[in-house]
């Protein structure tokens, strides 16, 4: 009888799961593996960077990226004018508010039995009136 033995028997039999040795080799090939994965992840982060800079150098020379730039330009100049109205509503209604409210207290001052119903229509009227600035 002739016996054939597979080609690996004398390496498997030489590198037992219990070696320090395999232990070793796992351990440095896995940090290696791992050092490789991360060098792999770091050059598609770079290669994406670069793809991301060249569009922009890419924009940079069309000519559509400069009318975007003034279309923004446009745009914040428009939001400051509308805020700076804004602004100025916000102060014109609470100069009107407070005039208001000094006219009804110098009102009710000046007479020595003021009626409630009255004070109530003028706040009513000076309301009204701070409501229709608003809308306008």
């Amino acid at each position: 009888l002739i016996v054939i033995k597979p080609k690996f028997y004398n390496l498997q039999k030489r590198i037992e799961p219990n070696n320090e040795r395999y232990d070793k080799l796992i351990d440095n090939w896995g940090q290696k593996l791992i050092k490789l994965q991360n060098i792999k992840t770091k050059l598609k982060t770079l290669e994406e960077e670069e793809a991301k800079n060249k569009s922009r150098e890419n924009n940079k020379m069309n000519p559509l990226y400069y009318l975007q730039i003034d279309a923004e330009i446009e745009k914040t100049e428009k939001m400051m004018k509308a805020f700076e109205k804004a602004k100025s509503t916000q102060e014109f209604l609470q100069h009107k508010l407070s005039s208001a409210i000094n006219s009804t207290e110098q009102e009710s001052t000046s007479k020595p039995n003021p009626s409630k119903e009255i004070d109530n229509e003028k706040l009513l009227k000076n309301s009204s009136d701070i409501i229709s600035a608003i809308m306008n």
